[in-house]
């Protein structure tokens, strides 16, 4: 799949940028280390989560996301509304 968007990208002059591209597993064996994944021969990083859309998406058994961080940002919010008031 990745050498599809590879020749791709050579086809319609688009550039991959390798730092920012990273992969993660989810599933039964979401922790079993496996082959290196290259994209234009530099190899992909592992992540334990990645964030998408604002929705933090967590490598584990099964489809897992994280609000923990919009729930941070809701207190902060509102201590600091509540503190001025």
């Amino acid at each position: 799949m990745l050498n599809i968007c590879m020749e791709f990208g050579v086809d319609y002059d688009v550039k991959f940028n390798y730092m920012k591209s990273v992969a993660m597993r989810v599933g039964p064996r979401f922790n079993v280390a496996c082959k290196s994944l290259e994209l234009g021969g530099k190899a992909l990083r592992f992540v334990d989560s990645v964030k998408y859309l604002g929705v933090n998406i967590l490598a584990w058994r099964f489809f897992k996301c994280s609000f923990a961080h919009v729930k941070l940002k809701f207190f902060r919010l509102f201590n600091c509304t509540y503190a001025k008031s």
